[in-house]
């Protein structure tokens, strides 16, 4: 009787020689190792072995930097965006100022360094009743619609000018 292969002792049929017909050269099966006679030389590392730990510690490294540079910037807003809602901060403060000055008949003040981190006033006109001569830091808004008017800069960049006749906040750029 001859003996059967079971799949307990297939190992060691493969260790003795035998190949079934499944792990054939005729069904696409090839060996990892190669004989030197038909051009190859054994190499530790072939396609069906996978990445060595070198390459895979590679692969992990580049791909943290790419998710620490793209945490970093998530939370961050465009420096446009930032300045675009300034701009719009101090326009409606100017704008409510000037309407509550034209209903009261009083002078009301804006000041830009209140609304915005790191504004300040410059090239304003003189105040009346400053004996300095200098311009004031903040923006004075008249009854009759006018204003001291200037420019307001945040960290020395200009983010808008103020028309001294109508108020008007306008972008500085």
């Amino acid at each position: 009787m001859m003996p059967t292969l079971k799949p307990s002792n297939s190992r060691a049929a493969f260790s003795a020689g035998f190949t079934p017909s499944w792990r054939s050269a005729e069904h696409g099966f090839t060996s990892s190792w190669r004989s030197a006679e038909h051009g190859f030389t054994p190499s530790w590392r072939s396609a069906e072995h996978g990445f060595t730990l070198i390459e895979m510690l590679v692969v992990l490294t580049v791909l943290g930097l790419v998710a620490m540079a793209a945490a970093q910037s998530i939370g961050r807003r465009p420096a446009s965006v930032i300045r675009h809602e300034a701009e719009a901060t101090l326009d409606a403060a100017v704008q409510a100022a000037r309407r509550d000055a034209g209903r009261t008949g009083a002078v009301r003040a804006v000041d830009p360094a209140a609304l915005i981190e790191g504004a300040s006033l410059a090239a304003a006109l003189p105040t009346p009743g400053n004996r300095t001569g200098r311009a004031s830091a903040t923006i004075l808004l008249y009854p009759d619609g006018s204003s001291n008017g200037g420019t307001v800069s945040v960290r020395g960049r200009p983010l808008a000018t103020i028309d001294w006749l109508t108020a008007e906040v306008r972008d500085a750029s």
